[in-house]
């Protein structure tokens, strides 16, 4: 008698007997969980298709978050040209408020503007320090480029860095009248920066968002 395995068996795949449950898709990282009822599974959206054939159970994602080099991606793939590069210095300050959720207070900074027109700028930027590290800000602003004036208005989001730098980013958009600058009008722009509080001096780059 031949006892040998025929190839068709050798490869054929049986996936293991699990409970005829739902299996829920939660966030990373690919941890699964066994219990009574549904079966919980914490998992990227990138988990392939196949994985439902696997495990022979309807899959339902309740919760996601792409990866960190979509991320990346999409953060790199928003910004267009360097418009701008701003070096600058608060002037003056006030705090506003003083609360657990953090600190509230105004920058009235000074610089000078580089890239595709030259100017100058000041602007007054509302911030809130959170204590957890984290800091959201609205700016208002002028730029003068020669004769001609541009209205700037911003908001984003800060944190600090390992190196006691505050690391800022945000959008911002224009308005002027200024027949040469006019293209402003309808630019949106994406600002990234960092700022030293030792001698409260920043620097920045505005790029055109795609």
């Amino acid at each position: 008698m031949d006892e040998r395995i025929p190839h068709s068996q050798l490869t054929q795949f049986t996936p293991p007997k699990l409970p005829s449950s739902p299996f829920f898709l939660l966030q990373n990282p690919l941890i699964p969980y066994f219990g009574p009822g549904p079966i919980a599974l914490v998992a990227s959206r990138d988990i392939p298709r196949f994985l439902a054939r696997w495990i022979g159970a309807p899959i339902h994602i309740v919760a996601s978050r792409p990866s960190t080099r979509v991320k990346m991606q999409s953060q790199q793939q928003s910004k267009g040209e360097v418009i701008t590069e701003m070096r600058g210095k608060t002037d003056s300050f006030s705090i506003k408020d003083i609360s657990s959720s953090g600190v509230k207070m105004e920058n009235n900074d000074v610089g000078q503007i580089t890239g595709k027109y030259q100017g100058s700028f000041m602007e007054t930027v509302s911030i809130h320090m959170k204590t957890d590290g984290t800091s959201e800000w609205e700016g208002k602003g002028i730029q003068m480029v020669g004769k001609d004036m541009v209205v700037v208005t911003g908001h984003g989001k800060g944190h600090r860095g390992p190196d006691g730098n505050v690391m800022f980013e945000g959008e911002q958009k224009y308005m002027t009248q200024s027949p040469n600058l006019s293209w402003l009008n309808t630019t949106k722009a994406w600002i990234e920066g960092a700022a030293n509080q030792a001698d409260q001096t920043f620097t920045a780059k505005v790029y055109a968002k795609k």
